[in-house]
């Protein structure tokens, strides 16, 4: 997807609905936007980690001045983590969600395969955490996530996967656990309610 300064815009307007979850009665800083779209551009180039989005907008300063504010430069990688560790995740979902609408979605391949996390189970008496997840491997980028008590649960966690994301025009890879007739009729059902 080809992002131009006309995107960006509208995204700014979509995040001024979002609540700021800083502590109220601060000085801050930095503009929420402006953390926001450095952040979900520098993820949009395939870097997701908090000294990425710092390196990349100290990289784009000069592009990002053109639409964001900046009042004090580029956030630092600190601010960036304090900010998307506070967010409201639905909330921010919502308005990315709204901004994606607006491009026609041309459909990719989305792969659904659950994993146990390795380590997950020796940590106190507790099992091992499974956790199910829909991702686009062609951009690098995980759409959603569920997690499960166990690796049999992985057929009641995909549904609820399914209802967090949008993949009605897309091609689903999915392992042999997940080719259940219930499953393969919710497919059909997403793709037929598209067309």
């Amino acid at each position: 997807m080809e992002i131009v300064e006309e995107d960006i815009k509208r995204l700014k307007t979509g995040l001024s609905e979002l609540t700021d979850p800083r502590l109220l009665g601060r000085n801050f800083r930095h503009k929420l936007i402006d953390i926001i779209v450095i952040g979900f551009s520098t993820i949009l180039i395939g870097e997701a980690d908090f000294e990425a989005m710092e390196d990349f907008g100290n990289e784009q300063e000069i592009w990002f001045r053109e639409f964001l504010v900046l009042p004090n430069g580029i956030p630092d990688q600190d601010t960036f983590r304090r900010l998307f560790e506070r967010i409201n995740p639905t909330e921010l979902k919502k308005c990315l969600d709204e901004w994606l609408a607006e491009h026609e979605k041309t459909g990719q391949e989305v792969n659904i395969d659950g994993k146990t996390i390795c380590g997950s189970g020796k940590a106190g008496d507790h099992t091992a955490l499974h956790v199910v997840s829909a991702w686009v491997t062609e951009q690098n980028l995980i759409l959603g996530q569920v997690t499960t008590d166990e690796k049999n649960n992985e057929i009641t966690a995909i549904p609820q996967l399914l209802d967090l994301i949008d993949v009605a025009r897309d091609t689903i890879t999915i392992d042999a656990m997940g080719c259940q007739t219930v499953l393969c009729r919710r497919f059909i059902k997403l793709r037929r309610s598209k067309k």
